[in-house]
């Protein structure tokens, strides 16, 4: 597999761009294959001219190139918007370059590329993954491209704050949930990490388009 440049991602701050191939693992009933397991990776590393650092591995188990992308943009960046962070990086795909979510969905699938995305504490991190040959690795980076250039939508975004406040009752169904939210709260009160990544009902829908934008814009 060889190196591949991602275009137009670099002008971002701010983002860790990890290439890597798909990882096989191999394993008996007996015993593990410990010559595979103890297996060195060549981890390469760079810097590209807008400062982002990229880290890339290389197997030729699969011919698949998984991409992640992070932004230090997790909820502990929400200040007085519980739960932003995570709405912003449900909205990146909810409209872009004129495309519906339904139809970057189809984009993806008709190359056999894989998209997903999630949010923590810190990180706000989005992921492809593609195989290799020519026309399916650049069509599927090309529609992983738009994902950074998101519309956001004032449909959009009323129907992911509802979703999301649906998730946040969800949790508060779950005693494993509300357990950790409540052991957060008491480690850090009053501090960035002590609040949940979905935020409050409440938080959510006090949320404003320019709130989002700023948030987006920020980092």
């Amino acid at each position: 597999m060889s190196r591949v440049n991602i275009m137009n991602i670099t002008k971002f701050h701010r983002i860790i761009v990890c290439l890597s191939a798909f990882f096989v693992f191999m394993t008996s009933s007996a015993a593990p294959q410990q010559p595979v397991l103890n297996k060195i990776l060549n981890i390469q590393q760079w810097t590209t001219k807008k400062g982002v650092p990229v880290y890339f591995v290389q197997t030729e188990e699969l011919p698949i190139l998984v991409t992640r992308v992070g932004f230090y943009a997790g909820s502990s960046r929400d200040g007085g918007h519980e739960g932003i962070a995570a709405l912003v990086n449900t909205l990146m795909n909810d409209g872009n370059a004129g495309l519906t979510q339904e139809q970057m969905a189809e984009g993806f699938e008709r190359v056999g590329a894989e998209y997903s995305h999630s949010v923590s504490k810190d990180a706000s991190v989005f992921q492809l993954k593609t195989l290799t040959e020519k026309d399916k690795l650049e069509t599927s980076v090309d529609y992983f491209t738009k994902i950074f250039y998101p519309e956001f939508s004032p449909k959009a975004l009323t129907l992911e704050k509802n979703q999301q406040k649906i998730l946040i009752s969800r949790e508060e169904e779950s005693p494993m949930v509300v357990a950790q939210k409540a052991l957060w709260a008491a480690v850090y009160p009053n501090q960035p990490y002590g609040h949940s990544t979905l935020g409050t009902a409440t938080s959510v829908e006090k949320i404003q388009m320019k709130d989002i934008k700023t948030f987006y814009k920020q980092y």
